[in-house]
């Protein structure tokens, strides 16, 4: 079954905030571990 067009787009939009998440998680917790040591 081949995806539409709109079935990408939400898939596709769920993937880039994913993906904002786990950067701005990983620049946070950079930051943090750079405070404490």
């Amino acid at each position: 079954k081949k995806p539409t067009r709109k079935e990408f787009e939400s898939v596709a939009k769920i993937s880039a905030i994913g993906i904002l998440i786990l950067g701005a998680l990983g620049f946070l917790i950079s930051i943090i571990m750079k405070s404490f040591i």
